[in-house]
């Protein structure tokens, strides 16, 4: 058995479509925070259920709102850790299932959806 450091995905790399094309999914990241609520099973999401704004586009007639078939995560973040405006949060990728790709994150806030994967 080999010693090797195993590092975490990069947040930063997006998710590959279904077909596996090679081609990026692009995140549609929203402006404001849209509230979530998020079921975890062995601390990963396991159902997502989000107030989305009227108005505001998924796609055609669906919503971000079922059980996840797909997690990619935990992605912790944190910034300005040295003043008061420090912030911290940890974000998952979820697939539900209509669907629907989606980026979301727990924060001191509670649970938010970040955007939506083209």
């Amino acid at each position: 058995m080999r010693n090797e450091k195993v590092m975490p995905p990069d947040p930063s790399t997006p998710l590959r479509s279904a077909q596996d094309d090679g081609l990026p999914i692009p995140l549609r990241r929203f402006r404001k925070r849209i509230k979530a609520t998020v079921l975890l099973e062995s601390n990963r999401p396991a159902h997502v259920r989000s107030a989305v704004r009227a108005g505001l586009a998924v796609r055609a007639g669906a919503t971000v709102e079922g059980a996840t078939v797909m997690q990619e995560g935990p992605y912790p973040l944190s910034g300005n850790w040295w003043d008061e405006q420090a912030w911290a949060r940890v974000e998952w990728d979820v697939e539900i299932e209509n669907g629907i790709m989606a980026r979301c994150y727990c924060d001191q806030d509670g649970w938010a959806i970040d955007g939506i994967y083209d």
